[in-house]
């Protein structure tokens, strides 16, 4: 999970969001676009995410950037910081991992159309990361990490457990 990337978000099955969806986020949406228009959701990452692992769970710690354009011009700017759980598994040689969202905060937001409802927009933007985003990782993710085979031992059949350190002594956690 190094490198920075990006997706460009629909609501499912094929339907685009429409500056409609924006108007309760951003009242002025309305009068700026009287009829409906076509909204681009950007979503990228930072280039690393924070990974912390312990022997109950392992979460992911992302800065994600979503930039929401219409038109040609962005009408919605926010920074949130996310943190998922990672569902870590093994099998026919390659690491699996599924993503769940356990939380996220908007860091910073900003419009260029009028003031937002800061309630709202924190439910859209979930919505958004929930049913939208999380799904296309997964998506993404669901082909596994192929493991390096060393000395000729092939990563099949993988027990995942995590060690903790105490004292010089190994102790399975």
């Amino acid at each position: 999970m190094t490198g920075s990337g990006s997706a460009n978000l629909t609501k499912g099955a094929g339907k685009q969001f429409l500056t409609t969806d924006l108007s309760s986020v951003i009242p002025k949406i309305s009068e700026k676009f009287s009829t409906p228009q076509p909204l681009v959701v950007k979503i990228r990452d930072s280039k690393f995410p924070l990974i912390s692992m312990n022997s109950k769970s392992t979460m992911v710690q992302q800065a994600l950037f979503t930039d929401v354009c219409t038109s040609g011009q962005t009408v919605l700017h926010l920074q949130a910081n996310s943190i998922f759980k990672a569902t870590l598994s093994v099998s026919d040689g390659k690491l699996f991992i599924s993503l769940s969202q356990k939380s996220f905060d908007i860091v910073q937001a900003s419009s260029s159309i009028g003031s937002s409802n800061a309630q709202k927009l924190h439910d859209w933007i979930n919505s958004i990361y929930t049913h939208s985003y999380l799904p296309a990782m997964n998506g993404m993710l669901s082909r596994g990490i192929t493991l390096p085979s060393i000395l000729n031992d092939k990563w099949i059949k993988v027990n995942i457990a995590l060690f903790q350190v105490l004292q010089g002594h190994r102790r399975m956690a």
